[in-house]
Order: structure tokens, then sequence, then C-alpha cells
């Protein structure tokens, strides 16, 4: 599971286990349109026949299907070649420093160090990407790099759809994000018989939470951190 900002790393376990109390332990299709760092989807691989990931971040998209299909990320990043990346075409690379070489885990929040120097932050992203590549590896999946989540149509009847859309009242990656839409088309996608699970901190009446954790706001090891309380939704009484 790599290191991403409003990644679900720490919490992906608890979030597969509601979804598969709920829908059994094999899951014949499942759909991630935010699939982001991958903490769920890669969970979710051995459990689904096929799955759709995509993500509007396209980079991040084509790095997972690198990873899928044996690519692994290099084992060490300069600052000169990630300044470089910064600026460059969407590419499974610019993915890895964005997100595994970043302070933080934030797209491009500045060049991580990491405990073990610049090496060390590249090496152990190197081996997180390159696991969650052999996982993501055991499904059939059709990838959608770059595309819109309102650009997607209803998913089959009967798929699973976890959504992890940027969180109301974060900045960053959820700037200009439409969330009252967002809501409206989670709703319909319910009324046309798909499974839809929605990772946020709040919902609209109608929406009940399923599972709740606190965590940490931020992903540094200061003490005294704010914490949030991370809720897992659905539909009224969506089975």
């Amino acid at each position: 599971m790599v290191r991403y900002q409003g990644g679900k790393s720490f919490i992906a376990r608890q979030i597969v286990a509601a979804i598969v109390a709920r829908e059994g332990e094999r899951i014949e299709r499942y759909f991630e349109p935010f699939v982001g760092g991958a903490a769920v989807a890669e969970l979710m691989a051995a459990r689904a026949g096929s799955m759709a990931l995509g993500d509007a971040r396209a980079d991040m998209v084509l790095m997972w299907m690198a990873a899928s299909r044996g690519w692994s990320p290099p084992g060490e990043m300069s600052r000169e070649r990630y300044d470089e990346l910064r600026t460059a075409e969407p590419s499974p690379e610019r993915a890895f420093a964005g997100s595994a070489m970043s302070f933080g885990g934030k797209w491009f929040g500045g060049y991580a160090e990491g405990n073990n120097g610049t090496r060390g932050s590249a090496l152990a992203g190197r081996d997180k990407v390159t696991a969650a590549g052999e996982r993501l590896a055991a499904s059939r999946i059709s990838w959608h790099p770059g595309v819109d989540f309102f650009d997607y149509s209803s998913p089959p009847r009967g798929t699973v759809a976890y959504l992890d859309p940027p969180y109301e009242g974060t900045t960053g990656y959820g700037d200009g994000f439409d969330h009252d839409r967002f809501w409206k088309v989670a709703e319909s996608w319910v009324l046309d018989d798909v499974h839809v699970y929605v990772s946020e901190y709040a919902a609209p009446p109608g929406w009940r939470s399923i599972w709740a954790q606190r965590k940490p706001v931020s992903m540094s090891a200061a003490t005294n951190q704010d914490f949030r309380l991370e809720q897992l939704f659905v539909w009224g009484d969506q089975c």
C-alpha cells in the first residue's frame, strides 16, 4: 500500500471486512473509480472475479497497471529527477514520485528524504508498490486512467462499487469537486441496483454509517494530532 494523501492504508482491512461482511467472501464485479493509493483495491483483488479501477489522476492508474504487470519503481530518485517529473507527462514513475517520494504522501508536496535518506524512501515505496502490484494481478482488471468520476455511467447491476471521493472540507486534491452532485450520482447508482459504499467523514440524510474509526488528519509522526471520524456509508436499507 503506497503512502498517498487521503489514502486508506491504515484502515483498508477494516473497510474490506465491513464490505465483505455484507457482500460475502466472493465478489463477482468490483468497481473503484477513485483508486488513488489502491489500499482497498489490492485487498479486494483476491476476492473479485473482475475489477474496474480508475482515477481522474491518470498517473496513479498507470502505476498500478504497470505494477500489476511486473513493473517495479526505481530504487532511488534524485531531487533533480523528482523536480523533472513534477511537470512531466503522466507515467508510472511520475505517480511514484508524486506519492511515495513526496512529503506526507501529498501529491508533489515536497521531496521526501525519509528516515534512512532518499534511497530509504525509494526502496520502501518500491517494495510497497511491487507487493500491491502482485496482489492486483490476482484479478481480471479493466483500467481507466484519467477518467473523471462524473463521466462514468451506472455500473452493471450487482456491482460492488467502493467510492472514496475527495473529502468535503479538505484542500488540495479535492479542490473544486462537486460534492452535492457526487452524492446524487451515488444514490442513482443504488437505484440501479449497484451496491454502493462511500468513504467520507459525513454524509447527507438518507445515508447511514455501517463502520467508523478515528483516524489522524495529519500523516506526520507528531504528537497531539487532530483526529477525524472515518466512516463507511450505504444508502438507506441497501442490502
